[in-house]
């Protein structure tokens, strides 16, 4: 039953040609992250999230099979994992082009058993992405920017401080406050665009 789901889940997906696929894992901030992502993107363009923490693939597939996606212009799926190909078996159903990795630590450790496991399983995303795809890594995550240092498809990184790399999206004059946060976003070419939340 599982697997009749997870394929019909699969071809209804398939089916809807152009359509842009986004997958966003981490250890944490996947769901924040996805959110943000939604907002943003459904100011242009017709999008679905996964909604709340639906990040596995009974999940996914469920969001998959119980929306309309015709019309839809970009699909957001958080990818979550306990498990080594975990990540490759959501990546099998949504096939994304573009992938994010909002951080990599010490959770699930209890089903993963060592630090390694959880870097190679966040990393299957990766792997996944098609020759024309994207990667995007935090340059603020010590094993993040190992992993985007060893990415050979299109990538960018992004964050604080790139140690030295060249981020193509910098922040700037971050402000936190009782209301919500200001920063300044840079791109490669210099130029800005202030942000409140």
């Amino acid at each position: 039953f599982k697997r009749r789901y997870f394929l019909g889940a699969k071809a209804k997906l398939a089916a809807r040609e152009g359509l842009i696929r986004i997958g966003i894992t981490g250890s944490y901030g996947k769901t924040s992250a996805k959110h943000m992502l939604g907002t943003i993107l459904a100011r242009r363009y017709r999008t679905l999230i996964t909604p709340k923490s639906y990040n596995t693939p009974m999940g996914v597939s469920r969001v998959i099979l119980e929306n309309d996606l015709e019309g839809l212009e970009v699909f957001v799926c958080e990818m979550g994992a306990r498990y080594r190909g975990d990540i490759r078996e959501l990546c099998d159903l949504v096939r994304p082009q573009y992938g994010l990795i909002t951080s990599i630590g010490k959770q699930h450790l209890e089903t993963f058993n060592t630090l390694d496991a959880v870097v190679s399983t966040k990393f299957e995303l990766v792997e996944a992405l098609p020759e024309d795809g994207c990667a995007f890594f935090p340059a603020d995550n010590e094993i993040c920017l190992a992993l985007y240092d060893r990415t050979e498809t299109d990538k960018a990184l992004f964050g604080f401080d790139g140690q030295g790399r060249m981020l193509d999206i910098a922040v700037d004059d971050y402000r936190p406050g009782p209301n919500g946060s200001s920063f300044t976003l840079i791109d490669r070419e210099g130029s800005t665009v202030r942000c409140t939340t």
